[in-house]
């Protein structure tokens, strides 16, 4: 990503905070023909105690049936992306006229190692911290639910960390 530095904030914790204000991202890395592959999918950011702000996990899951997941297998290394706010910005804003459109925007990128979690109680912690950042109240609900049907759903879905 093409960053100038006027607009680098050189402390990582704007971006941990862009990422938990904002976690639908886009999961980038290639497919087999070495093309960019792109899912879109709510993320966790989980910090890695004792190693300063800027270390830590983006947790996710996409579909089995989504090829991603082995495409992180065969080539980890992947972009994350995230978009805060943005916004056109007209001319018309600036006091004087001489002036161009621009958009203005907020947008994190994350270069990621990625590994598959294997296993059941990974792939429901994830989606217990997942429902803990999204919809708490369905926390309930989902514990409530037959036991093959939550087994069903968990092996319909294969968990990362990034």
């Amino acid at each position: 990503m093409y960053l100038p530095s006027q607009f680098d904030p050189k402390d990582p914790q704007v971006a941990i905070d862009i990422m938990q204000a904002h976690p639908f991202a886009s999961l980038i890395s290639t497919d087999d023909a070495g093309l960019p592959f792109v899912t879109h999918l709510p993320v966790h950011w989980e910090a890695q105690p004792g190693q300063g702000a800027e270390h830590g996990a983006i947790l996710g899951h996409c579909a089995r049936g989504n090829p991603h997941w082995k495409y992180l297998q065969q080539r980890p290394q992947a972009v994350v992306t995230f978009m805060g706010p943005h916004a056109y910005m007209s001319p018309k804003v600036y006091p004087d006229l001489v002036r161009v459109p621009t958009w203005n925007y907020v947008a994190v990128h994350c270069v990621v190692e990625a590994s598959v979690l294997d296993g059941h109680d990974a792939k429901d912690a994830l989606l217990k911290q997942l429902i803990a950042d999204h919809e708490p109240a369905y926390a309930d609900q989902w514990r409530g639910l037959p036991e093959d049907y939550t087994t069903k759903m968990l092996g319909a879905i294969v968990a990362f960390s990034l």
